[in-house]
This record gives C-alpha cells, sequence and structure tokens, in this order.
C-alpha cells in the first residue's frame, strides 16, 4: 500500500509526529493509501524552504521564458502520464474515469495557457505633466500558498500554482485530505521537470491546524483559497493581522433560470450536466432550477425521465456518476435529503443511498430531485 510523505525543499520527508491517515476508494470502502499528517512546525519547514527559494533561490530571477520550458516539461509529462494519474484521481475522488482523464487534459493546457500569459506580461508608463512618468511593474508577490478541495484535485492546483509558478513566485500548497494520491504524483512530475528546490512545496494535514498555521504566518506574501465561505472567513480573519494578499473563490446556490421558449432537450440536458456532473462536487453547480410555470411541467417530466435513466457504478467502469468522495459527504447529502423531506418538499425521484450490485460497499446516493420547495 502506498504511504504519501511531504516534499519540503526539495526532499521527500516523514512527518515527525509519526501521524498517519488512511484514504479510501469512495466505489469500494477499501483503503488505498496512507498519508503522512504534517505538524504546524513541518508548515514553518516549508515556508522557511520557500522564501529561501524566492529570496536566495534561482525561480524568480530566471526570467518567463526559463520558467515556461519547466513548466510545459511538466504538462508533457502530464499528458504522458494521463492514465495512470486519471486512474489514481478516480481511485481518490470517485469520478468516472472519463472524467478523470477530461481533468487531466484541462490541467495540462492550464499549465501551457498560464506559461504562455507570462511571456506576454510587461510594464507600462504613462507620461505625466513635466518631466514626470508613471511605471508599472509586474513583479512575482513572493510566498504563495494554496488551498484546495477535493473535488478536481489536479485541476484546482494548476489553477493556483500555474499562474503563481509561471509569475515566478514559489509556492506551498496544501491539497484536502480526501485527494492527496494525484496530488503527490503531480509533485513527482514537478521534481522531475526541474523545479528549483524549495520552489514548490507540499503539505498534507487538516486545515483547522496546518491550513490556518499557513494562511497566518508573515513570511507567507499571497493565500489563495478555494473552498467554503467559512473556511474563506477564517483565512481572512488569519491574513488580517499582517495585511496578506488574499485570493478567495467560496460557496454559492447557483440557479438555472428557464424560460418556456427553451428547447426543451437542451434544457434538460445542461440542467442535467449542471448538477449531476462530478456527482454534482461543483463549485458552481446548478442545483435551483427557476421555471416558467406554464412550461415546469413538461420539462420535469422529461428531466425525471432522464434522471432516472442516469447509471451508477465503479467509477473505472465509467457509468454516468461515481459515489461521493468520501462518506462523511454522503452522510451529509442524505442529511439534506431528509431536511428537504422534513421541511415540506416533494421528493420526486432518487433520495436514497445506492447500495445495488458492485456499489453495497460504496458511498453512492441516488441522483435526487425535489419539486415544491
Amino acid at each position: 500500500m502506498r504511504h504519501d510523505h511531504l516534499f519540503i525543499g526539495g526532499q521527500w520527508v516523514e512527518s515527525e509526529s509519526g501521524e498517519v491517515y488512511t484514504r479510501r476508494d469512495p466505489a469500494t470502502g477499501n483503503v488505498v493509501s496512507r498519508h503522512d499528517r504534517a505538524t504546524r512546525a513541518e508548515a514553518e519547514r516549508a515556508i522557511t524552504a520557500a522564501r529561501e527559494a524566492f529570496d536566495h533561490g534561482p525561480w524568480p530571477h530566471m526570467g518567463a521564458a526559463a520558467r515556461g520550458d519547466v513548466l510545459r516539461r511538466a504538462a508533457a509529462e502530464l499528458r504522458e502520464r494521463t492514465d495512470e494519474l486519471a486512474r489514481l484521481i478516480t481511485l481518490e475522488t470517485g469520478k468516472p474515469i472519463a472524467q478523470a482523464r477530461g481533468e487531466i487534459q484541462t490541467t495540462a493546457n492550464l499549465f501551457d495557457h498560464f506559461t504562455h500569459l507570462a511571456l506576454e506580461a510587461h510594464g507600462e508608463s504613462y507620461a505625466i505633466s513635466g518631466t514626470y512618468d508613471a511605471l508599472v511593474a509586474r513583479e512575482p508577490v513572493g510566498v504563495v500558498a494554496a488551498i484546495v478541495p477535493w473535488n478536481f484535485p489536479i485541476m484546482m492546483l494548476a489553477f493556483k500554482l500555474a499562474p503563481a509558478l509561471a509569475a515566478g513566485n514559489s509556492v506551498i500548497f496544501k491539497p484536502s485530505s480526501n485527494c492527496v494520491l494525484s496530488t503527490v504524483k503531480m509533485f513527482e512530475i514537478f521534481e522531475k521537470a526541474g523545479m528549483p528546490k524549495g520552489s514548490v512545496n507540499l503539505i498534507l494535514g487538516p486545515g483547522g491546524s496546518v491550513g490556518s498555521a499557513i494562511a497566518a504566518h508573515p513570511g507567507i506574501s499571497m493565500v489563495t483559497f478555494t473552498g467554503s465561505t467559512a473556511v474563506g472567513q477564517d483565512i481572512m480573519r488569519c491574513a488580517a493581522a499582517n495585511v496578506k494578499k488574499i485570493g478567495l473563490e467560496l460557496g454559492g446556490k447557483s440557479p438555472n433560470i428557464i424560460f418556456a421558449d427553451a428547447d426543451l432537450e437542451g434544457a434538460v440536458e445542461w440542467a442535467m450536466i449542471g448538477i449531476f456532473f462530478n456527482q454534482g462536487e461543483v463549485c458552481s453547480a446548478g442545483s435551483r432550477i427557476l421555471i416558467e410555470e406554464s412550461f415546469k411541467e413538461t420539462f420535469l417530466r422529461r428531466l425525471v425521465e432522464r434522471t432516472n435513466a442516469i447509471t451508477l457504478g465503479n467509477p473505472l467502469n465509467n457509468p454516468d456518476m461515481g459515489p461521493m468522495v468520501s462518506e462523511s459527504q454522503m452522510n451529509d447529502v442524505l442529511g439534506f435529503i431528509r431536511k428537504g423531506v422534513e421541511e415540506g418538499a416533494t421528493l420526486v425521484c432518487g433520495g436514497a443511498r445506492y447500495t445495488e450490485g458492485e456499489c453495497a460497499k460504496g458511498y453512492f446516493v441516488q441522483p435526487t430531485i425535489f419539486d415544491n420547495c
């Protein structure tokens, strides 16, 4: 069984605490890996390594073209290892294997995109009255800490790290404890691509301790976070102590708005993609439908037909939907469904754990629709 460690200052290191946590395949409940749990002391070591790499290392001074060569090598390696990485993503998140392959291709494209964007970055100058000019210079911020959720593990990594690295920053990355397998593999790719020591660092562990320590540390120049609104507020409070820069992408409740003149099949198709893609584990999942009343019954009838036809199964076999990412997430979803029933909404379809056949031990939930909410 795999046992993954931390990556600090260009080396794979074991946590001094000796604490480990296990990760289960959400489709089967089987343990698939063990991971070190970092301490605050190790977060400090990673920050020190990243600061040393930024202040005295070669990465910020290499120039955008040279940095781009390294990042393009990482993107090429990522594409070469698509099948290997897709399987790891599916094992840890439960997403169908075809969606995992698509995530890898998107990740590689993001590294290429931001590498190209960095080559085009330039300063600006403006003539002011007399002999004065105003200048705009584009420089790296410093040490960037990136904290991400589990729903798109390496795509979220790319959204954070690709622009930060292309611009010349050093980074500290903390993934969700639910998605470590593919993240560790991505850091192996960085190492092979030639990232200088300390320019990329990986910390594994709970957000409540390690994540907060990173967000509050004065050695961090910027924190970028995707996740819940409550955690985003905590990060704002931590960052306020030394007025560090922050970038937050937080939760929402995204509606589909459908009128009677909409194409029925197209509206149903995109409503289903909006909520059932990636098991609904998407920041902008279309979890509400606001619909013109005269069109409602026709639309709802077809939506239920299509929803009842969705296939669930082991995501390695590429069904329409896989399991929830973890048992706790499954229980949260089932709890929300119970709450909807208790509050008087009409359960139109789904609404229960799915345990047929190969799904008996996994964390599957039937695709669910409520009416009269």
